[in-house]
């Protein structure tokens, strides 16, 4: 029974005895062995012959087996390793029991596809490291509790740790900054909650103090049930810094050019001033020179030598009439008095009648009692966009008609421009080129406000500027 259970045995089978020379293992001699075992070695009639004979130069090439066989027998207790036998080409797990401390059995197992198995996995995971190492992306594995499980060189740099036992085990909340440390914690569990990736910026802190900005894509991945979090993280803080330093670049532009719009104004308003209060009355003066002149050729009675000189005296004085006209009309152009004196509403009103009278298309503008409490560079504002766009119906709309409303609403004052001509076909509104629209755009973005474009049902433009509601008092003009 004992011999059929070894010979049918699917694991190699031998029984041998150790060959010592000065106390020291240095062979063994087969003494029995089964088909699995000479199937498994491919040795034939093993039995009766030396490791050395069956395999010439083992004890060069493998000292490592015949000690380890060595060791466990003179030990005389059970014992098992696995070796790569070279003359076999093989590596086996040997199980070994001496019961005299000179023989052994021995169990073999083929272990040949499970090393290959894993040192390819070894070889997979070593090129991975070296990938994720050199690809300069941070990279981390944080377990269920935020808690570090493994990262690399680049993760280390950003939170300013240098070695792998300072980040291992602990939170990411160590090194983010205070006032990220809320949402990273939301951001982490949201992340294994919902199991889907999110991207995220978060300042990490170093030991030093210096900040770092990175930006973190997190991906869940679950292995034997359990949840872990993979971080691709990537340094941004010189990205930052030029997106604050161009934030702050493009508020000291709109301040400037706040302040040169206010300036142009400003001296709008003082040259329509000088037109109106010095221009007007000298032509008003010398028009009532010429009557005066007219009526004292009177005295001259019939005299016909004094006809060609009336002649001209009623010319010039139509023509200081005219000149007069295209005063008022320049000063007007310039900044309507009207604005000053009578507020936004009658300014819009104003304007709305001049644009008829140019232009034939009728424009009916609406506003409310209250409108004339909005501060000057609200009004001014308005004002100028509401001039702009009826420009734009002039040239572009084709229009038979356009209505104007002005309202105060919770979130500011509204001022709506509908027309009926053929629409903004052919124009992004998210993407103009148009400097008269542009610079729509920004008077309201001065003051804190919007212009919105798009084409209304039925055809036409239609037109919204909303500015809040901004006390007279606290207006810088």
């Amino acid at each position: 029974m004992y011999r059929s259970l070894i010979e049918n045995m699917a694991e190699g089978f031998a029984h041998c005895r150790m060959v010592f020379e000065d106390g020291q293992p240095r062979d063994f001699i087969c003494l029995e062995v089964n088909p699995a075992f000479e199937k498994l070695t491919g040795l034939r009639d093993a039995a009766g012959k030396k490791a050395s004979e069956l395999l010439p130069g083992i004890r060069e090439s493998d000292p490592g087996l015949i000690e380890n066989l060595g060791r466990v027998t003179l030990s005389g207790q059970p014992g098992q390793f696995e070796t790569f036998v070279g003359a076999l080409n093989h590596w086996l797990r040997i199980s070994v029991y001496s019961p005299d401390k000179e023989h052994f059995v021995a169990v073999f197992n083929d272990i040949t596809e499970r090393k290959q198995t894993e040192e390819a996995l070894r070889e997979s995971e070593e090129k991975y490291r070296r990938l994720i190492e050199t690809t300069g992306t941070g990279y981390v594995i944080l377990d269920d509790q935020g808690r570090v499980t493994d990262a690399n060189l680049e993760y280390m740099r950003l939170t300013g740790r240098q070695r792998l036992d300072e980040v291992l085990g602990q939170s990411v909340l160590e090194w983010t900054a205070p006032h990220d440390l809320e949402r990273n914690d939301s951001e982490v569990r949201k992340c294994l909650e919902r199991g889907f990736t999110r991207q995220l910026e978060i300042d990490y802190v170093a030991p030093a103090g210096q900040v770092t900005s990175v930006e973190v894509n997190a991906t869940v991945l679950r292995t034997a049930g359990a949840a872990q979090i993979l971080g691709l993280c990537r340094d941004i803080t010189q990205r930052k810094r030029s997106e604050e330093q161009a934030r702050v670049h493009r508020e000291q532009l709109r301040a400037l050019s706040g302040r040169i719009e206010n300036l142009r104004e400003e001296e709008r308003a003082r040259i329509s001033r000088e037109i109106h209060d010095e221009l007007g009355p000298m032509l008003t003066c010398i028009k009532m020179d010429l009557h005066w002149m007219e009526h004292r050729l009177d005295e001259f009675g019939d005299d016909r030598r004094v006809n060609p000189i009336l002649d001209k005296l009623v010319a010039t004085a139509e023509l200081a009439d005219a000149t007069a006209k295209t005063v008022r009309r320049i000063a007007a152009d310039l900044r309507p008095g009207v604005l000053d004196k009578l507020g936004l509403p009658a300014a819009l009103q104003y304007e709305a009648a001049r644009f008829e009278k140019r232009t034939g298309i009728p424009c009916r503008v609406a506003t409310p009692s209250d409108a004339t409490s909005l501060g000057s560079e609200v009004a001014t504002a308005f004002f100028r966009i509401f001039e702009e766009a009826l420009t734009n119906v002039a040239r572009h709309a084709g229009a038979r008609a356009v209505e104007a409303e002005l309202q105060l609403k919770a979130d500011g004052w509204h001022l709506g421009i509908r027309d009926d001509g053929k629409g903004m076909t052919g124009v992004d509104p998210a993407h103009l080129t148009s400097l008269g629209l542009l610079g729509m755009k920004e008077r309201a973005n001065l003051l804190g406000g919007e212009v919105t474009l798009g084409p209304q049902p039925g055809g036409g433009t239609a037109v919204t500027v909303r500015i809040p509601n901004i006390p007279a008092g606290k207006q810088s003009v």
